[in-house]
């Protein structure tokens, strides 16, 4: 019986970075005498249709691989797509993206070799907890392998994807610092709404929030520790939520966010831990999921754990 590896690739992320690893990846797995077929993304979604078409196509056949490279956004709409069938076919990531806080989370430091021995090697993938969310405005359904955010995080990753496209950033290999300069540019900008909502049946409600991030990871935007206490292997959800800032706090936020990573030791920000959560914003905000873009709306949303298959080092 043939193994062959599925790989679906999104040849621009991290400004172009996504092919140069692609090459490394076919290099490697020449080297194992693998069989592998690459695909292609061309557009925004691109990633759930290809996927979509594999689901479908079943290739029963083979023992077969599915790999993603490129960024959290095509390894989120990979999975999410994968979730949707029900078809938990275990998931090699490999990081091309500006972001990568999955790759930082779950397998840092490993080579794309190491990626691949990986998932040649192991005897089973791992399991690793994720969230599903429901949300009730916009009817949508889905997962959050990093994490979600509304208010400034969202804001500074839509200014971020911008500059990526837009700035010579990008063309320079510079592409991760468009976060902290997305960061800089939104400081003039914060907005603040009203949050509500309930953890593990624990209600709270906040009339001056700048940013709800729920988390499954410390890091948005490639590495901007917005709370140094989540770890991904704690199987929980984590809720944090900045409030009340003022411009005379927001020069030690960025400093304890940045440089000390003690966001914990921050009056303005508050914490909280769970297995479900419900959360409602009643004015219409930008928001975010493993780094893509959620449109400006109100927000009614649940959470609950779960958990999805990769190819990780134990």
């Amino acid at each position: 019986m043939t193994n062959r590896v599925h790989i679906i690739c999104h040849p621009e992320a991290g400004g172009g970075d996504g092919n140069t690893i692609l090459k490394k990846v076919h290099s490697e797995l020449d080297s194992f005498q693998m069989e592998y077929i690459t695909y292609l993304t061309d557009y925004s979604t691109h990633a759930e249709v290809l996927t979509e078409q594999l689901v479908n196509r079943g290739h029963k056949e083979y023992k077969d691989y599915l790999m993603v490279v490129g960024g959290d956004g095509t390894l989120h709409e990979v999975v999410q797509t994968l979730h949707k069938n029900q078809a938990d076919i275990p998931v090699t990531y490999v990081p091309a993206g500006t972001g990568n806080d999955f790759y930082r989370s779950w397998q840092n430091g490993l080579s794309v070799r190491g990626i691949i021995e990986t998932m040649l090697f192991s005897e089973k993938p791992v399991s690793i907890p994720i969230f599903t969310y429901n949300n009730h405005i916009t009817k949508r359904q889905g997962v959050v392998l990093n994490n979600m955010g509304f208010g400034f995080d969202a804001e500074v990753n839509f200014r971020a994807q911008n500059l990526i496209k837009n700035s010579f950033l990008s063309k320079m290999g510079l592409g991760k610092l468009s976060y902290l300069l997305a960061v800089l540019l939104s400081l003039n900008s914060v907005r603040h709404f009203a949050v509500s909502g309930s953890i593990d049946n624990h209600q709270f409600h906040y009339d001056d929030v700048s940013l709800a991030g729920i988390l499954n990871s410390p890091t948005v935007g490639g590495g901007i520790n917005i709370d140094q206490l989540t770890r991904p292997k704690n199987n929980e959800i984590a809720l944090v939520i900045y409030r009340d800032i003022k411009l005379s706090v927001i020069f030690d936020l960025l400093i304890k966010v940045l440089i000390t990573k003690k966001t914990n030791e921050s009056d303005n920000i508050d914490r909280y831990t769970g297995q479900k959560l419900q959360l409602k914003i009643t004015d219409p905000i930008r928001g975010q999921v493993d780094g893509e873009v959620i449109p400006q709306k109100p927000v009614n949303i649940d959470l609950a754990l779960s958990t999805y298959p990769f190819y990780l080092p134990n």
